[in-house]
């Protein structure tokens, strides 16, 4: 009787660390649905900064999903997402540092709009 009380709880406890898997491996793969969602809705209005958090959020998130085994057409869905973030990660980013250097770029022209004003004697 003892023995059938020990594996009715050694398969209650594996059942449980098979469920919590489960649940865990189904969370990161919602986390990068959701992430490609976001991605998708929000990243047009992102800037150098939110570019630089969300590249770390999408390594954080990779990574999780990479731990878990799920079946090849799961694969084939979380591989195309995550081609999907990359895609506006390369894509938001660049637009941004051009953004950035194109801000540059007036202030440097307005500072030497200013500079030869004084220089040539012209006042606006």
């Amino acid at each position: 009787m003892k023995k059938i009380k020990h594996l009715s709880v050694l398969l209650a406890l594996m059942a449980i660390v098979l469920l919590s898997s489960c649940s865990a491996s189904q969370a990161a793969y919602s986390d990068l649905r959701n992430y490609t969602n976001q991605l998708r809705e929000y990243s047009q209005d992102y800037t150098l900064k939110d570019w630089k958090d969300a590249a770390i959020d999408f390594k954080d998130i990779a990574s999780r999903v990479e731990s878990y085994n799920y079946s090849a057409e799961k694969q084939r869905e979380i591989r195309r997402m995550e081609g999907e973030c990359a895609g506006y990660l390369l894509k938001g980013a660049g637009t941004s540092v051009i953004r950035s250097v194109l801000n540059i770029s007036e202030e440097i022209k307005a500072g030497v709009d200013g500079f030869l004003d004084i220089i040539l004697g012209k006042d606006r």
